[in-house]
């Protein structure tokens, strides 16, 4: 749940909620909207919540689009290397 109640939080910045897809907008008003003042309070007490903001953050980067990405078979000597 840390993971839902740190996308409600981030998304108190108009910024990072207009960055969301049209699909996690969708989901974050099945999951209660935006945090309030309040919520966020609380959400700040959790000693993790630092951790949470950065794996989200991670998490949102790695659904970034038309990226150039090596072919797996670029990969191929690396990966031997680190099975054997």
């Amino acid at each position: 749940m840390l993971h839902v109640d740190t996308k409600k939080y981030l998304t108190r910045d108009k910024k990072y909620l207009n960055s969301l897809s049209e699909a996690s907008k969708v989901s974050l008003k099945l999951q209660g909207g935006v945090m309030s003042d309040n919520e966020a309070e609380q959400f700040e007490q959790n000693k993790n919540y630092k951790n949470a903001i950065k794996l989200r953050r991670f998490d949102e980067g790695a659904k970034r689009q038309n990226i150039k990405i090596k072919d797996i078979k670029d990969y191929k000597e690396l990966l031997i290397s680190k099975i054997i």
